[in-house]
């Protein structure tokens, strides 16, 4: 739903609201993030309580934080598990022929 139709239906949404948090309400019912939730609630006329933006900004920010050193915790565990020494042939790649070709011990020879 785009914005100008869900202002209008969020103004009939709002009279039989009967939960505790109107910016989480929103949020669930028009499926918008909580930034368009309370900017849409404020042009609406909506004031909500600045300690719980501040919360709200502080959470977002420790999410952010959290996602970005999982991805970073990732990349160094598939950088630690990847071997240039071997690939899925070979177990261990001694060379490359002039060809550009690996050669060495292949997976088969090592379970031998």
């Amino acid at each position: 739903m785009k914005r100008k139709a869900r202002l209008q239906s969020a103004k009939i949404w709002m009279t039989k609201y009967s939960g505790k948090n109107l910016i989480k309400g929103y949020q669930k019912h028009f499926g918008v993030d909580w930034s368009c939730a309370v900017q849409e609630l404020q042009m609406m006329g909506v004031q909500p309580d600045p300690q719980y933006l501040q919360k709200l900004k502080q959470m977002v920010v420790r999410i952010l934080k959290r996602n970005q050193s999982l991805k970073q915790i990732k990349k160094a565990k598939e950088m630690q598990d990847f071997d240039p020494e071997s690939d899925e042939s070979f177990s261990y790649i001694a060379g490359f022929t002039h060809n550009g070709l690996p050669y060495g011990l292949t997976w088969e020879e090592m379970s031998a």
